[in-house]
């Protein structure tokens, strides 16, 4: 599953979207993963690389945020 709007910033607002679902996560012991620019640089830069090998660089919105998360529940 996935849900947007997780990570926008440094810190997550303590009663958005974002904080409610990854508090329900952590009651499960349920991971997730993410590309977020600010969560996950490396993984953010790994992606837009392979991204621009593949001629697939230009973006699809004009922001730099990249806020979704992906998981499986348990």
């Amino acid at each position: 599953m996935c849900a947007h709007d997780v990570f926008h910033g440094r810190r997550l607002l303590p009663f958005a979207e974002g904080a409610v679902v990854l508090c329900r996560l952590a009651d499960r012991e349920n991971a997730c993963s993410t590309a977020s620019r600010v969560h996950a640089p490396e993984t953010h830069d790994r992606l837009n690389d392979v991204k621009r090998s593949l001629a697939l660089g230009h973006p699809l919105r004009d922001t730099r945020d990249n806020p979704m998360i992906f998981f499986t529940l348990r």
